[in-house]
């Protein structure tokens, strides 16, 4: 009776996909070589996933889509889709899957993004998911071509410039104000 009045505590996590880092900045456009990764959490019997990613092309263009050395399925046999980056829309569709079938359990890295900030400003980096509506979104399938339901956490990359106008003007004010300062001071000792 007692164990139906205290509810069991799922031991298992909520599954998530996560862009990391979550937030990133990046000085003085051009600057190249932003790299975010696509990640999943508590996963359980993945055998294939499909990232579908939105981000403001006005502000990134993506360069490349990388399997890193650590990816999920390092040293599997695996299969890719084509890399398709839309760099005119800002959107970016991609997948593996493993072949034989190999279930992965856990977390780790799904893939890597590469970006270069083009401009100033701000892009998020938008994990499509099934209740978006559109064609397309990011899957996790289990051996059954099943999802695999997730939360999803997208990130903002920030492309700023190094010393902010206002930030500059500060330090230009605070100096003439010292220099005519110090001048005032001279003048009236003398």
């Amino acid at each position: 009776m007692l164990l139906a009045a205290f509810p069991i505590a799922s031991a298992e996590a909520a599954t998530s996909v996560k862009i990391v880092p979550q937030s990133y900045e990046a000085f003085d456009p051009p600057v190249s070589n932003i790299i975010l990764n696509v990640t999943v959490e508590n996963v359980q019997g993945m055998v294939g996933y499909e990232i579908y990613i939105f981000f403001n092309s006005s502000i990134l263009t993506c360069n490349d889509i990388i399997l890193p050395s650590d990816f999920v399925y390092a040293g599997q046999g695996y299969l890719e889709t084509d890399k398709l980056i839309d760099n005119d829309k800002g959107e970016i569709h991609y997948g593996v899957s493993t072949f034989p079938f190999y279930k992965f359990n856990g977390s780790g890295v799904l893939c890597q993004l590469n970006f270069t900030g083009e401009a100033l400003g701000d892009s998020d980096i938008i994990i499509v998911t099934p209740d978006m509506g559109t064609t397309f979104y990011t899957q996790l399938l289990n051996e059954n071509a099943e999802e695999i339901p997730y939360t999803a956490y997208n990130g903002v990359v920030s492309v700023i410039p190094e010393f902010s106008p206002l930030a500059l003007l500060t330090l230009i004010a605070m100096a003439s104000t010292s220099i005519i300062l110090l001048r005032k001071r001279k003048n009236e000792k003398e």
